[in-house]
Parts: structure tokens; C-alpha cells; sequence
């Protein structure tokens, strides 16, 4: 029996050892199973949503096809003296109960010349007048809530704190400017006394100047030559006859000045590390009327192929139609039609008046629309034939959808031909209207051609906005306009030209300026209805400009971004043609700009 009990114990201890090592085999089975398997994490909240990144882009085109209107600068100037009257809301009642007016210095005058004693010794010149200044003024406060408990506790007078408003220099201009403190002095006048004023002294004859040293080589004498008058407005070298300023020699003629024909404002934005951007607007001003207005040929291009819609030349023609009782009377005109080849209404250029007119009208009314379209054909002719020495300039209005059918180039070679054989004085203006019109090549045959492109995308919209715009150009005062700023600012703005000052037309240009660049000296030349040359010599420290928005900055790239694309499309070399796109590319990365050229 105890052999039987000593052989289970040894065979349930053989089990236990049996079942440990199969337990031990399952386990590392398992364990090499695990590794081979993938576990996928479920979570029971709701997925969070996907943030989208929106980036706003500008078109180009909409920012240098859109002119500012004069009653859009007019608000702008208005909000910046009303952002002025904001920042300061006690000026005004101070300025109402305390003398601040600063009135300027008294000018004086001195007797020179012949009515002056010729025993008198030479008087030292007078001082050239200066406007008083007062020192800066300087506000010291101490905020006692950063003091400690200790030092607030100290017996003092407390005054509660006062809003400050930052208010520029130039908002204050009755105010003294700040600086060194000096008094005012006024401006002294040389005058001269006319002999025959006094009693008893005859006025001198034209003889008695001849015969004190005024002759020619001829002998006859120049009454005006010795004895010029001495008087007149310190700052202006000479005055003519006619009271025009004359300021320097342009060949043979003078210029004579434009300064006071024209309103310059400047609006700049200033950058955190740094310079800034501006723009110049320019305008003619109410006194711009007694200006002659510049006589002007006047071509008006319609394109009434099939590729043009009916309700699109209904558009074309009653715009033409109104358009035309908006002619100056100095100017000459022609209506042409085209379809693969154009047809002049009279052959020649005509003179507005009512005949001319009410043929011209009969003929757009007779339009209709049929044949193939070649632009580049129709227009040429017109361009290339055009004679720059008669200095009348030619306004060209074209009303296509810029889209050929015969005769089809590319858009950079119909650009560059139309360019190339201009002779300087064609500006072209194309006018478009609806989807299917190749907008390339209509902004920029008006861009590089002196001229503008307007598109409408509603047809409806497409009338008013033409008669509008040539109503607008109807009374041209200063042609063939070009500009020159100092210190090379004239680099970096644009557009590089400038097309015509028309009476009813504020002229824009946007430039960037670096810093330590303080002011703006701008010198403008053209062409009046004379034919003389009229200057314009413009100055403004940019620290006295109103501030302008950060649209400037866009503004201005824009612009620069027209300039280069119309540099590529003149150009041929395509190293030229690598080197501008990615510069238009940094550009329009840099200040959100969407180019579709």
C-alpha cells in the first residue's frame, strides 16, 4: 500500500510540471502573437473641426484700373480733419475762449532806388522773416498706482489722471511751432517811388531813358531795359508782361509756372521700421479755368463684327451717340467702324459742329453687325499714320471685346506692335463690357499707350460708365505731362507716365520712400493750350502729411506689379522675362496680391 500512495504522489507531480510548461508554451505563444497585432484606439467625443486659414487677395486690376473720383478724395480729406478734430476734442473750446490765433509778423517796408537819397550810406540788408517759435512743451506726471503703499502714503497733493491726445504739429496751425524760442519778424519790401509823383517833378519820357544809356546797337532806345522795376513778390525771379511767373529757360521758351492751376495733396504711411509709402494726388483747381484748353483730335473705334452681341452694340452705339455731344468745340473727329477692316465716317478728321455731329450720328445708328474681326488691323492704321509734329494729341476710344478672328496674335506681340509704332503723342482708352472680353490685351494697349482701360461686367452698367468717362476728358489743359522727383524717389513710383491733365481729372501717383528720407521735392513739366511749357515745382516734409491707411502699401505694389508685367510684355528676352516674374511673384506674396497676367 505504501508503494501504491509513493506512485500517485510522483504522478500528480509529474501533471503539475506537465501543465507549468504547457501554461509557460501558451504564454510566449501569445506574446508572440500580440506583437504581430495592430490595436486601433477609438475615442467616443466627436471629431473636432477642421480651422480653415482664409487669405484675402486683391486683384491688381481693380486696384489700378479704378481712378479715384474727386468726390471720394474730397470725403478722404474730410475724414482726415475730422480724425484731427477727434484727437483734440478741448482745442476747439480753447481756441474759443483764449487768444490763441497766432497772426503773423508785420511786414515792413523801405524806400530804394530813385526815390531814395543817394547821400544815404548802404543799409545793411533786413533780416529774413521767421515765425516765432515757443519751446516744446513737456508734461510730467508721476502714476500713483505703480508707488508703493509707503510712498502713497506720504501727505501730497493728488491730482486725477487727464486723458492726453496725441495731436500732430500740423493739426495745430494757429498754435506756435515748438523749438529754440525766438521772436517773429516780419518781412521787409523794397519799393521804389516814381519820379513823376513827387510835386513839381515831371515824370521820365521814353526819350529821357533812351538818352541815359538805353540804346540798341541800332540806336533806338528801350524804355524797359535800364530801369526794371525793383518791387514785386520776394521769391520770384522775374514776371512777364502778362504776370506769369518765369522761372527758367525750356530752349528758346520760358516755362511758365503751374503751381497755381493745380491742388497737390500728399498722403503718406508710415512704416514701424521705417520710411513709408505716399501718393500724390493732383488736380486742377478752380483757377485752372482761365487756362486755354489744348486742341485735340478725337477718333471713336467701334467693333461691330459677329463676335460682338446684338445687346452689346446697342450698348456701343447709343454711347457713341451720346457721347458725342460731349466733343470740345476746338477738337476734330472721326467715327470708325470695323469688322476685319475699318470704315471712316468721313474720311478724314472733322471739325465738331452741329453737320458733322448729326452725320456722325446717322452713321453709328446704321451699324449693324456682321463679318469676321481683326483688331490689330483695324487699329494700327490709325496708330502708325498719326503725324506728332502737329503737337494736336489723339485720343483713340476703342469698344471691343479685344478678340480676333482673323489676323489673330498673341497678346504681348499686339501690344508690343501697337507700341512700337506709336509716335508718342496716341493715347489709347478701350472700353469693355461682359465675361468673354480679353481684358490683357485691353488694359494694357490703354496702359502702355497713355491711356486707360474701363470694363463694365454688367452690359447695363457699360453706357453711363463711357459717357461718364468722355465728358470727363472732354477739356484737356496740360498735355504730354512728365515728372521728376530728388533723391531718386522717382524710381520707385509709379505709373512711370503720366497721361494727360484733363480739367474734370485728378491725376494719382504712389511711390515708397526709405527712411531717413524726409520730404518729397516733385517737379512736374507740360504742354498748355499755348503751346508753351508750364512747370510745376511741388514740396512737402512727409512728417506733415496726413496719414494714409495700410491700402497705401498695397496700392503702391500693385502699381509696381502693372509696370513689370507691361515691361515683360515689351521685352523678347526671356532671361528678361524669368527675372520680372519672380519679381512679381515676391511682390505679390508679400502684400496679398492676386495676379491673374
Amino acid at each position: 500500500m505504501v508503494g501504491d500512495v509513493g506512485f500517485g504522489g510522483m504522478k500528480r507531480s509529474g501533471y503539475v510540471i506537465l501543465s507549468a510548461f504547457l501554461s509557460l508554451l501558451l504564454h510566449l505563444l501569445f506574446l508572440n502573437l500580440a506583437e504581430r497585432i495592430r490595436f486601433r484606439s477609438f475615442s467616443f467625443l466627436p471629431p473636432a473641426p477642421e480651422r480653415r486659414v482664409r487669405v484675402s487677395l486683391t486683384n491688381v486690376s481693380d486696384l489700378v484700373m479704378t481712378k479715384p473720383r474727386r468726390p471720394d478724395l474730397l470725403r478722404e480729406a474730410e475724414a482726415h480733419l475730422r480724425e484731427a478734430v477727434d484727437r483734440s476734442p478741448r482745442i476747439q473750446q480753447v481756441f474759443e475762449h483764449s487768444d490763441l490765433a497766432l497772426k503773423p509778423p508785420a511786414q515792413r517796408v523801405r524806400l530804394t532806388g530813385l526815390g531814395d537819397s543817394i547821400l544815404k550810406p548802404n543799409i545793411a540788408e533786413p533780416p529774413k522773416a521767421v515765425m516765432p517759435t515757443a519751446p516744446p512743451p513737456r508734461i510730467l506726471e508721476i502714476d500713483g498706482d505703480a508707488l508703493s503703499m509707503a510712498r502713497q502714503a506720504l501727505d501730497r497733493r493728488l491730482q486725477p489722471r487727464v486723458a492726453r491726445y496725441d495731436v500732430p504739429g500740423h493739426d495745430l496751425p494757429s498754435l506756435l511751432p515748438p523749438g529754440p524760442p525766438q521772436k517773429g519778424i516780419g518781412q521787409t519790401l523794397d519799393v521804389s517811388m516814381r519820379m513823376g509823383s513827387l510835386p513839381g517833378i515831371p515824370g521820365l519820357r521814353p526819350e529821357d531813358v533812351a538818352a541815359l544809356g538805353g540804346q540798341d546797337e541800332d540806336g533806338n532806345g528801350d524804355p524797359g531795359r535800364r530801369f526794371a522795376p525793383r518791387g514785386g513778390i520776394p521769391g520770384l525771379r522775374d514776371l512777364g508782361e502778362s504776370g506769369a511767373l518765369k522761372r527758367h529757360e525750356f530752349g528758346q521758351d520760358p516755362l511758365e509756372m503751374l503751381d497755381a492751376f493745380v491742388t497737390v495733396s500728399v498722403v503718406v504711411h508710415r512704416e514701424r521700421r521705417g520710411g513709408g509709402y505716399f501718393r500724390v494726388d493732383i488736380a486742377p483747381n478752380p483757377r485752372s479755368d482761365s487756362l486755354r484748353d489744348v486742341a485735340k483730335d478725337i477718333l471713336l473705334v467701334i467693333d461691330h463684327s459677329t463676335s460682338i452681341s446684338p445687346s452689346k452694340l446697342e450698348q456701343f452705339k447709343a454711347s457713341t451717340v451720346e457721347a458725342l455731344q460731349y466733343l470740345n468745340p476746338k477738337d476734330r473727329f472721326d467715327v470708325i467702324s470695323f469688322t476685319d477692316s475699318p470704315r471712316r465716317c468721313f474720311g478724314a478728321l472733322v471739325a465738331v459742329g452741329p453737320e458733322t455731329l448729326d452725320k456722325a450720328q446717322r452713321y453709328v445708328e446704321g451699324l449693324v453687325r456682321g463679318g469676321m474681326t481683326d483688331v490689330f488691323g483695324s487699329l494700327s492704321p490709325f496708330v502708325s499714320s498719326n503725324n506728332p509734329d502737329t503737337l494736336r494729341p489723339l485720343n483713340l476710344f476703342l469698344m471691343s471685346d479685344g478678340n480676333s478672328t482673323v489676323n489673330i496674335l498673341k497678346e504681348d506681340e499686339f501690344v508690343r506692335g501697337i507700341v512700337g509704332m506709336n509716335p508718342g503723342n496716341v493715347s489709347i482708352y478701350s472700353f469693355s463690357a461682359g465675361r468673354r472680353a480679353n481684358l490683357f490685351l485691353m488694359q494694357f494697349l490703354g496702359y502702355l499707350n497713355r491711356g486707360f482701360s474701363l470694363h463694365e461686367e454688367k452690359l447695363e452698367d457699360f453706357r453711363g460708365s463711357l459717357v461718364r468717362y468722355i465728358s470727363t476728358h472732354s477739356s484737356l489743359i496740360v498735355a504730354d505731362l512728365r515728372y521728376q522727383a530728388a533723391g531718386g524717389l522717382d524710381d520707385g513710383m509709379f505709373p512711370k507716365r503720366l497721361p494727360h491733365l484733363y480739367r474734370g481729372e485728378t491725376l494719382s501717383l504712389f511711390g515708397r520712400y526709405q527712411e531717413g528720407v524726409e520730404e518729397l521735392t516733385l517737379s512736374m513739366l507740360g504742354r498748355d493750350g499755348t503751346g508753351k511749357q508750364r512747370e510745376l515745382i511741388f514740396r512737402r516734409a512727409f512728417a506733415d502729411c496726413p496719414e494714409g491707411g495700410q491700402e497705401l502699401a498695397q496700392n503702391w505694389a500693385a502699381q509696381k506689379v502693372f509696370h513689370l508685367i507691361g515691361q515683360r510684355t515689351l521685352t523678347t528676352e526671356e532671361g528678361h522675362r524669368a527675372e520680372i516674374n519672380a519679381e512679381i511673384a515676391a511682390l505679390a506674396q508679400r502684400y496679398a496680391l492676386y495676379v491673374p497676367y
